[in-house]
């Protein structure tokens, strides 16, 4: 009985050296890399490679006498077209793996080892393999592409049987929102918020919120944030502060939207919106006068317009600015006043055809 390689290393056309591990070479990119049942997964061409149990770095059997539970499992799967898998994802007690036509899962029970493994596909749908699919509530996000756009699709079990699903539209009233191919979507882990950015449109994130009580969908909206002068590298949720990784003329920022219900001001019950917003405590320094100085942690861009906003009497300036330079001055006296300040934007409203629900 001989202890085989892992499926994603190969030692064909190497000299083997002293040392065994030495020899391994990648024969096929590593497409995924996730955690699952206390073990790393790697997916590579059509096989899953999963190391032993709390042993990471180990994808070899640890006797070739009997096959111990822990032991690594290594699966291919094979359905009637070559498939390389591109995306492995796991939910409700199973591994959800995806190539770009098809679905599949990968599951043990009552745990997943090598003598309980189990591989079936459970849908065809095409998707987009630039982005990585990611858990949402009662289901699986996947993007798909749609000509010059790209909309997103639930992936969840149809109710019936454990082994089938199925995949709804997201995007089927707004099908020419997401611009170019989805780069990456990123879900909260508390409430029913997803945020999407696309190729097409480096500036812009796509937000979709969604009301729902229990399992059913009461309402959903998309919203688009343009965030003017930046070229957005990536982002992920905290709780539901969404954190946007930007590459501005000035440099990499790293900023928030804060999409939390109900957030206000302290002492209010609403929020003064302005982007990019400082307060007192965060600016650089605040020179004080007749005409007060203030210096921002970043260059006024070409085309901003920069507003102040008293705390005390919560009267509005537009500062006067230059474009480039981070000082900008208002025409009044800050000595020991709180306020906010930041760039004023536009904000505008679609109103789509309601759409009646079904009733159960």
């Amino acid at each position: 009985t001989s202890n085989p390689d892992p499926s994603f290393v190969s030692t064909t056309g190497f000299s083997v050296p002293a040392d065994p591990n030495a020899a391994f070479a990648i024969a096929r990119y590593v497409n995924d890399v996730a955690y699952f049942q206390d073990r790393l997964v790697l997916l590579s061409g059509e096989n899953v490679s999963t190391s032993e149990t709390s042993e990471f770095l180990n994808f070899f059997r640890t006797t070739v006498r009997a096959v111990p539970d822990s032991d690594p499992i290594d699966v291919a799967f094979t359905p009637d077209a070559v498939s390389k898998l591109h995306s492995a994802i796991p939910f409700a007690g199973r591994m959800v793996v995806f190539s770009s036509k098809t679905q599949h899962q990968l599951l043990g029970q009552p745990t997943l080892t090598p003598n309980t493994v189990e591989a079936s596909e459970i849908s065809r749908y095409t998707n987009d393999p630039g982005a990585r699919p990611v858990a949402y509530e009662d289901g699986i996000i996947f993007p798909v592409e749609k000509g010059n756009f790209s909309g997103l699709s639930l992936l969840a079990p149809n109710g019936q049987t454990e082994s089938t699903f199925t995949a709804s539209d997201l995007t089927l009233q707004v099908p020419n929102l997401i611009e170019g191919r989805v780069r990456q979507i990123a879900v909260t882990t508390n409430s029913s918020i997803v945020a999407v950015l696309g190729d097409g449109d480096t500036s812009s994130i796509y937000i979709l919120k969604q009301h729902r009580e229990g399992e059913k969908v009461i309402q959903s909206a998309w919203v688009r944030f343009g965030i003017d002068g930046a070229d957005i590298q990536g982002m992920h949720f905290f709780d539901e502060k969404l954190y946007i990784l930007s590459q501005r003329s000035q440099g990499l920022f790293l900023e928030y939207l804060d999409l939390s219900v109900g957030v206000s001001d302290a002492g209010r019950d609403y929020w003064l919106h302005l982007d990019r917003r400082c307060d007192q405590d965060t600016v650089v320094s605040v020179t004080p006068g007749a005409t007060s100085t203030v210096t921002l942690p970043y260059d006024v861009e070409t085309g901003s317009v920069i507003e102040l906003v008293r705390e005390d009497t919560l009267t509005r300036y537009v500062a006067n600015s230059t474009p480039g330079s981070p000082a900008v001055s208002v025409a009044t006296n800050l000595t020991g006043v709180d306020f906010v300040i930041g760039k004023k934007y536009t904000s505008t409203h679609e109103l789509h055809r309601p759409e009646p629900a079904q009733v159960d």
